[in-house]
């Protein structure tokens, strides 16, 4: 049998550079599982029997779901650290709530063909890096939103006390972060504090 590459997508790691967890029942293919993503060049460990808390230092997860698959997750569904593939097993249809609350990033459906085995975990990781760059982005927005509403309180609260202008209210702003070597929000978030704390 041919060996399976997987082209990485440009920027992106290949499957040779990930640690796959695979805990799926001997009856439902993990044979074929770890052989396909061995042939991929995957580092592939085997865990089974199913343990009550899967590992979290995985890169991709490989899982048979069952009813319980959301309580084995090291994390809150939507805040995971690996990329879940999930595994359905011959003859065995899933409910379709369940499957969605564990939010995998893939679903491979047993018996399987080779090429489609490392094909979906590679799309599911890239999925997961995907996302996980968008989540990374909407945080640094939010920040900077946090940010910006701070200085424009705490320059609100400076031209009322002190009678500044705007330009000078953040320019007072600036020279204190710079003077103490740290944020204009740090700063603006201190003045609003103080603000609240004395009425």
């Amino acid at each position: 049998m041919n060996r399976v590459e997987v082209p990485a997508k440009p920027g992106s790691a290949s499957l040779a550079e990930f640690e796959i967890v695979v805990a799926v029942a001997p009856e439902s293919g993990a044979d074929q599982l770890v052989r396909d993503l061995q042939r991929a060049r995957a580092k592939v460990r085997r865990l089974w029997p199913m343990p009550d808390k899967l590992p979290s230092d995985a890169d991709v997860l490989v899982v048979e779901f069952d009813g319980r698959l959301t309580d084995r997750l090291p994390w809150t569904p939507g805040e995971s650290r690996s990329a879940v593939v999930v595994v359905v097993g011959p003859n065995r249809a899933p409910d379709p709530a369940r499957l969605c609350e564990t939010t995998p990033e893939a679903v491979i459906y047993m018996p399987a063909r080779a090429e489609t085995i490392a094909g979906v975990v590679a799309l599911a990781r890239s999925q997961f890096d995907y996302t996980k760059r968008l989540r990374d982005r909407i945080e640094r927005l939010d920040e900077n939103l946090r940010t910006i509403r701070n200085v424009e309180r705490a320059k609100a609260i400076l031209i009322s006390a002190r009678g500044m202008n705007d330009d000078d209210a953040y320019k007072f702003l600036r020279r204190q972060a710079m003077d103490r070597r740290t944020t204009v929000n740090a700063i603006a978030a201190a003045i609003i504090d103080s603000f609240e704390l004395l009425g």
